[in-house]
């Protein structure tokens, strides 16, 4: 994906750096994150649904010690929406070198409305999309950037396919295998992404029962295994979704937990812990698994 230069206004000056270095990355109050020596090793991690809460995504940034300079973040999507600072937010991703993000639906209620000027209203009062308008107000963020932060999010794909993982925002439905997530992931979006008529593609960005079936399949066989203990019966209700045929780990936001969800059985880690609704914002090494959340 083509990284956009863009104006910086404020939150992240020019000559600073990045997380990891001897130099640091400052707030928008000038104070220094990320105070560290190199890392050794390359590591890629991936974070949450951020939703507009900058200092809790800077947070768990600084406690996991990513470095911008080798480091590859990739990102469930939802950046905006519901927290105080969208604008900080996307303008920090956007200067991160190797960021590899989905597009979740919210990312497009905004795409939407940087394209054509028009608010849509299941966005702004009932999905948390008034915060973000507030936020591009109070940053006065002129024409110019508000049409490069417009091309960024349109270029952000529905799903990434890599050697060992799948990236969507929402799930992966039964409708959809994995050579169709394939595609999806090579889908050029459009300006205006119609969430009333999306795309086969979007069901990954709106997709909740992969997660609800993998939670059912774990919450049953933790039930059947205490009933075959106690009284040596078995019982099956009928999942949803099936496990996607993959051996890939599927890594999904879009759906609030109060930690990250795993299931082995659905291949499944589930990011999203709440940023925005009262929760936290979480990062992990995709690799060691090793977890840092926000306050």
């Amino acid at each position: 994906m083509m990284m956009h230069e863009i104006p910086i206004h404020g939150m992240i000056q020019r000559n600073e750096t990045t997380f990891g270095t001897e130099e640091y990355v400052s707030d928008h109050q000038g104070s220094s994150v990320g105070r560290r020596p190199p890392l050794e090793r390359h590591r890629r991690f991936i974070i949450g649904d951020i939703h507009g809460a900058y200092d809790q995504m800077l947070q768990a940034l600084d406690r996991s010690g990513f470095d911008a300079t080798c480091d590859t973040l990739y990102c469930t999507g939802d950046f905006c929406d519901r927290g105080p600072d969208t604008v900080a937010c996307i303008r920090f991703l956007m200067r991160i070198p190797h960021i590899k993000p989905v597009i979740g639906n919210h990312d497009i209620w905004l795409q939407n409305w940087l394209a054509v000027g028009e608010a849509d209203a299941l966005w702004t009062w009932y999905n948390g999309g008034n915060a973000t308008v507030a936020s591009f107000l109070t940053e006065q963020v002129d024409e110019n950037e508000r049409q490069e932060i417009a091309s960024w999010l349109q270029e952000i794909p529905y799903a990434r396919v890599e050697e060992d993982c799948i990236i969507v925002h929402g799930g992966t439905p039964d409708s959809l295998t994995l050579e169709d997530i394939e595609r999806a992931a090579n889908v050029m979006r459009p300006r205006y992404d119609d969430l009333n008529n999306p795309p086969s593609a979007a069901t990954l960005v709106w997709d909740r029962t992969y997660f609800m079936s993998a939670l059912l399949y774990d919450m049953e066989n933790r039930s059947m295994a205490d009933t075959s203990a106690r009284t040596g019966s078995i019982h099956r209700t009928t999942i949803p979704s099936r496990p996607l045929e993959t051996d890939r780990t599927i890594f999904i936001g879009h759906t609030p937990v109060p930690k990250v969800f795993r299931s082995a059985s659905y291949h499944l880690v589930n990011v999203d812990t709440g940023a925005g609704k009262g929760g936290v914002v979480t990062i992990l090494d995709m690799d060691s698994n090793a977890q840092w959340n926000s306050d």
